[in-house]
């Protein structure tokens, strides 16, 4: 929405840019990267498994342990798919209030 507010300006372009660049990259290149970095170099995330080893008996824990597992998944697609979205949003947008 922000970037249909003002087609062409500084956010446009730099979404615009961002857009094309995650559009060209494929998703698990950005994985591999982020695996790297934010699990292996500083140990943020976990790097293996469903659960951790050995995985939580109590129910609540098992949840919440596949949860911790499954959060770096799901930002990498988010980060990978995100200014993508946007620009079709964008898009959209403009045309609908041309």
């Amino acid at each position: 929405m922000v970037m249909a507010r003002k087609p062409g300006g500084l956010f446009d372009r730099f979404m615009t840019m961002l857009a094309v660049i995650t559009g060209v990259i494929p998703p698990w290149f950005f994985a591999i990267i982020f695996l790297l970095f934010f699990a292996f170099y500083i140990r943020l995330f976990p790097f293996g498994g469903f659960v951790s080893v050995p995985s939580p008996t109590d129910p609540l824990l098992y949840a919440l342990d596949v949860l911790y597992h499954m959060v770096l998944p799901l930002i990498t697609w988010l980060i990978a798919s995100f200014p993508f979205w946007a620009y079709i949003t964008r898009n959209i947008v403009i045309q609908t209030i041309g």
